[in-house]
């Protein structure tokens, strides 16, 4: 009897040994069950989004923060993963870089490397400074620079016309316009050219126009635009600013009865 009590004691004792065997959590061995990340050419990146299955199979979705000041290698620890992976890292500047990367389930190390691809340094501003009238123009429009440092503002529409590509078709239209004292809003948002005797210069002057009206009593035009490196009188000037990197920009009423010299003129692209 003695001997029955103790078999069923061992057997009772070994069931609860499987039990607890069975019940405890299953310790991973390094790069056994999954893999942790490292990451190459980790430069500038503000955070990084990661997607995929970890070691217990579970789909995982977590964004981890990093430092945008620095360029170096980085090791996500504690994270494990394994199978197809997508790494998403973003910039302070608004943009990404996606890399898809497929982790395998065993190898010798505990790492996988993922090399991002490289993304250049955040460039800082360039600071305002004085800019000629030709070289606003061409900031604020969009429309070409002519590669010559000593292009005249007054023969830039000129050059516009003339530009060709390379199978030797014209790029622009450019039209000119009239003046017509009983339609002046038909120059709005257009451009205007000074020549060089109506300015008082060598190059003549460029501007775009905003706004023109004409009084009939007065038998003048007022012209509303924005120019660069004008030398507009202070009633003349509405306002002075920085734009396109140009911090001598002036916004300009100008009142006169005399058109001569000057041309107005749009632009668009064939």
């Amino acid at each position: 009897m003695n001997i029955q009590k103790q078999i069923v004691r061992i057997v009772l004792v070994l069931c609860l040994v499987s039990l607890l065997a069975l019940s405890a959590p299953q310790m991973v061995s390094a790069g056994t069950n999954g893999q942790q990340l490292k990451f190459y050419n980790f430069c500038y990146v503000q955070s990084v989004r990661i997607i995929g299955s970890n070691n217990n199979g579970d789909w995982i979705d977590k964004t981890f923060p990093a430092d945008s000041s620095q360029c170096n290698t980085a090791e996500l620890k504690g994270w494990w993963w394994k199978g197809t992976v997508y790494v998403t890292v973003f910039y302070p500047d608004n943009t990404y870089q996606r890399v898809i990367t497929n982790v395998p389930q065993h190898q010798d190390t505990d790492w996988w490397g993922v090399t991002i691809p490289t993304k250049q340094a955040p460039v800082a501003p360039v600071a305002a400074g004085w800019c000629s009238c030709l070289v606003y123009f061409q900031r604020a429009t969009g429309l070409p620079a002519t590669g010559d440092p000593n292009a005249k503002a007054q023969n830039y529409a000129a050059w516009l016309r003339n530009k060709k590509d390379s199978k030797g078709n014209s790029m622009f239209n450019v039209t000119f316009l009239s003046t017509d004292n009983n339609s002046p809003s038909a120059l709005n948002n257009s451009y205007l050219i000074w020549s060089a005797s109506r300015i008082g210069n060598s190059d003549g002057h460029i501007a775009i126009l905003e706004n023109a009206t004409y009084n009939t009593q007065t038998k003048k035009w007022t012209f509303t635009f924005h120019d660069a490196n004008g030398y507009w009188s202070t009633n003349q000037t509405i306002r002075n600013y920085t734009d396109k990197s140009c911090n001598n920009v002036k916004q300009v009423k100008w009142v006169t009865s005399d058109l001569s010299g000057l041309t107005f003129f749009r632009v668009s692209k064939r």
